[in-house]
């Protein structure tokens, strides 16, 4: 397997197209990080994981889902997120200036600027989704608990946007998220969501719950004065598709 990936990632960098891969388990990464790293002189490899993955051997082969970084490490720019396992052999060949372990970035936001800076220009992120916490993300091989949760961990960067279709309870609920953790975890510079959209054939209208217009989340917290704001009437088994094929190029 790890030939046939190598071989295959190597010909597809060839091609200057945004290349994404979905793998079963993390072994999977082993040929394609390679390829990245071969093809890229200055590559840094975000591992955004719950375990090190920097055994050098594990089950008499190098190429176990245990060692999905340990081969790139000697010749990349290893940036890790949200290691909260990892063995005595994993600790020796990990760097801790570039290591932001789950206990020491819980319900912080100041990390997120370091390990961007340590960043160089071309980045593969790897994503492991056992980073997560059991408690949202239990169907994994090996879940592990300790809390790094869904909206905190895609804030990073450029943020996470609100794109709702239809109205209601359907957006009432899922945009609290920030307020939430402003409020109730007091995660006071936790980022807001960087923008908002909405898809809706509901009359425009104050105090109504489908349509609502966006102005009135700004009060409530889920919206900042300086937050983009988009609302689309129409029908929305008509224009998601149509924004949907253009955003994925079809």
């Amino acid at each position: 397997m790890f030939n046939a990936v190598y071989e295959s990632t190597t010909k597809l960098l060839t091609e200057d197209k945004f290349l994404t891969f979905f793998g079963g388990e993390h072994s999977i990464s082993i040929g394609i990080i390679k390829a990245f790293y071969e093809y890229f002189d200055d590559l840094t490899v975000l591992q955004i994981d719950a375990h090190a993955d920097q055994i050098s051997a594990y089950g008499g082969t190098p190429y176990n889902h245990a060692c999905a970084v340990y081969d790139a490490g000697q010749n990349y720019n290893p940036i890790q997120v949200g290691i909260r396992s990892m063995d005595v052999e994993e600790v020796e060949n990990m760097d801790n200036s570039k290591t932001f372990f789950a206990h020491e970035i819980y319900n912080k936001t100041d990390w997120m600027d370091n390990y961007i800076e340590l960043m160089t220009d071309n980045v593969y992120i790897t994503f492991d989704l056992d980073v997560f916490d059991s408690s949202i993300m239990p169907a994994t091989r090996t879940p592990e608990p300790g809390k790094l949760e869904w909206y905190q961990e895609n804030a990073i960067g450029k943020g996470v946007g609100f794109f709702q279709i239809g109205g209601g309870i359907a957006d009432d609920f899922p945009i609290c998220v920030v307020p939430m953790l402003h409020q109730y975890l007091e995660l006071i510079d936790m980022p807001i969501w960087s923008y908002f959209c909405k898809i809706s054939d509901s009359t425009t209208s104050y105090g109504s719950y489908s349509g609502a217009v966006p102005n009135e989340k700004i009060t409530w917290g889920k919206l900042s004065v300086d937050t983009p704001r988009f609302v689309i009437e129409s029908d929305a088994t008509i224009v998601a598709p149509l924004i949907f094929a253009y955003l994925l190029g079809w």
